[in-house]
């Protein structure tokens, strides 16, 4: 859709899909109609990482694609954030269905300004996407963008299993009280935050819009993490868990805004919105299947040092991965 109808359109026509069915699910009362319409406004979400993707592809050099792509990437999270110091508040004083209405409606909102004032693509660089599947099945052959599918997949697997259970890991194995465990997993999100930044930074003035160090950096970073998670012994002290947790922060949790532009630029402008869907894809579906597997191999026996033990291995797996991207063209 984004390459077809172009990134402007896509992205107004999906905000505002996702943004009015959300806000219509204030006015319900019943499990079904809410399960519906909460299902159309996730498709209209859907446009999201490809369109503003295909945004920076379109309208940076590449030398100067990785903060823009940094910083749309940190958008929800701040979001997030904001939206959960502000909407248990609201809701106390007006109720939850007023707060459900108004974020649908600055959704909605968000993608008529899309409409109105998102540039077009820039003069002379118009798109030659037909958007057709016949010519777009030459993707899934290119052997980069299925590398970094890869790589990004091992890292998505890393970040859901941390999220999940770094918290419970060092309460029950190491000891840790159960705050001063959340303020790991906090400082590995803020790392994550800012190393999503500090990551676009790095790429596009040290390595001149390369993608490939940093990433390969990011699967070291995150190995060390989180092997170090996986030898750390029960009663450790809080420093050495929040130290590990900074690594695994700054690696695990900064790596989607680099990948999914580096998936874009070796798909070519043409093709961007649909590798990066079809990699969204890739890693949303990881999102869904790993966190039970890791939660049932965590719930064996002994088993917590040898799961993060093997997640770090598995993250060397994915250095290997990127050694074969070539990145010459560029």
């Amino acid at each position: 859709i984004c390459d077809r109808f172009g990134a402007r359109r896509s992205l107004a026509v999906g905000f505002m899909v996702c943004g009015l069915f959300l806000a219509a699910v204030a006015l319900q009362t019943a499990v079904l109609p809410v399960f519906c319409l909460l299902f159309v406004s996730g498709c209209g979400y859907t446009v999201t990482s490809p369109g503003t993707t295909k945004l920076v592809v379109d309208w940076f050099p590449a030398a100067r694609r990785g903060i823009p792509s940094a910083i749309k990437q940190c958008g929800p999270m701040l979001a997030v954030m904001l939206l959960a110091l502000i909407a248990p508040v609201l809701a106390l004083v007006a109720g939850w269905q007023p707060v459900i209405a108004g974020v649908g409606f600055l959704i909605a909102g968000s993608g008529v300004l899309c409409w109105l004032w998102c540039p077009d693509e820039p003069t002379g660089r118009s798109s030659n996407a037909t958007g057709s599947w016949t010519g777009s099945l030459g993707l899934f052959k290119q052997r980069d963008v299925l590398l970094l599918c890869g790589v990004g997949t091992v890292l998505v697997i890393a970040q859901t299993g941390v999220s999940s259970y770094l918290v419970l890991y060092a309460v029950e194995d190491l000891h840790i009280p159960l705050v001063a465990a959340g303020w790991c997993l906090g400082a590995a999100q803020v790392t994550g935050l800012l190393g999503r930044l500090t990551v676009g930074l790095i790429s596009d003035r040290y390595y001149g819009g390369r993608r490939k160090p940093v990433i390969a950096a990011l699967c070291v970073i995150t190995a060390t993490g989180l092997l170090a998670l996986g030898l750390i012994p029960g009663g450790a002290s809080l420093i050495t868990v929040l130290a590990a947790s900074l690594l695994i922060g700054l690696g695990a949790l900064s790596w989607s805004a680099i990948v999914i532009l580096a998936v874009a630029e070796r798909a070519g402008r043409n093709q961007a919105g649909l590798a990066v869907g079809f990699t969204v894809m890739t890693f949303q579906s990881a999102i869904v299947v790993a966190p039970p597997l890791i939660g049932r191999a965590l719930d064996l026996p002994g088993s917590h040092n040898w799961v993060w033990t093997a997640l770090g291995f598995a993250m060397l797996l994915a250095l290997v991965l990127t050694w074969p991207i070539d990145e010459s063209s560029k």
